[in-house]
């Protein structure tokens, strides 16, 4: 699907009830098709193809909600998984590129869901403008329907694109995944989360901040983990600490988890709380 928009399997012979019919068939024969074994490759607005039909959202991976980043700017994009066979063309690094980078809407490229490849860089781009609440802007994909295969890529608004060789190299390894010829692993990444813990109740050290930095950085080079920071005790709630898997107690001191109402009741009965 290269650069298609809209309802595009939908004839126009001027009579919309057949046309309907039509579609609907040629609909459950690309479901069908792909569910069965075969490939499904998408590039760009792909993504911006049948944002109402659920089965081709599913598909294809992402809707499209709008392209933030115009074509005439440059961003940053991140290599989520270096030594994934369809990223080779990438040495392992990740590169900046000037291109319309989409935005998905929000219950479509969701983390963990399928194999993410490549992604905005948050470090050299700026994911403000961005409208998603887990601010998660992913590129390219890999993934499996049915007993199918879908590789998709938002880059090739711009025509340069298409003579860029990692690109295309990219784009080489995603069709031959598609068409089962490229073993390639599309088992979704779960994400990792680390809550980073660094309030003080007693000494504190200077090397927090640095060390709060040096650990969030690590996670967003290696795709290790996802690391959020905060001195916050209300993380330490149950249904906040259970988005996280693991928490890090950076240089913390004393009864660290132990509100500051002043009123020593109620600190003292919520402390009890969050240290269970």
């Amino acid at each position: 699907m290269l650069n298609t928009t809209g309802n595009c399997l939908r004839p126009k012979t001027g009579d919309n009830t057949a046309d309907g019919k039509r579609e609907e068939e040629l609909k459950k024969s690309l479901v069908d098709f792909v569910s069965s074994g075969k490939g499904l490759i998408g590039v760009h607005s792909a993504t911006d193809t049948y944002g109402g039909w659920k089965d081709y959202n599913k598909m294809m991976g992402g809707a499209f909600d709008g392209h933030p980043w115009n074509a005439g700017g440059k961003v940053g994009v991140k290599n989520l998984d270096p030594t994934h066979p369809l990223n080779v063309a990438f040495n392992g690094a990740g590169f900046e590129i000037t291109d319309e980078i989409y935005q998905f809407r929000a219950d479509t490229a969701v983390k963990g869901e399928r194999r993410y490849l490549l992604a905005l860089d948050g470090e050299k781009t700026n994911l403000g403008i961005g409208k998603r609440a887990d601010g998660f802007y992913p590129i390219s994909w890999v993934a499996t329907y049915g007993k199918g295969r879908n590789f998709y890529c938002s880059l090739g608004h711009n025509e340069h694109i298409f003579w860029n060789p990692a690109v295309l190299q990219h784009y080489l390894a995603g069709i031959q995944y598609a068409l089962g010829d490229l073993e390639a692993d599309a088992t979704p990444k779960q994400p990792r989360n680390i809550l980073v813990y660094s309030k003080t109740a007693g000494f504190r050290h200077g090397s927090i901040g640095i060390g709060t930095r040096a650990i969030v950085l690590m996670g967003d080079k290696t795709k290790a983990y996802t690391a959020f920071a905060t001195e916050d005790e209300s993380y330490f709630e149950p249904a906040k600490l259970a988005k996280f898997d693991a928490v890090f107690m950076l240089n913390t001191t004393g009864n660290c988890l132990r509100p500051k109402t002043g009123d020593n009741t109620a600190d003292g009965k919520r402390e009890e709380e969050l240290k269970k």
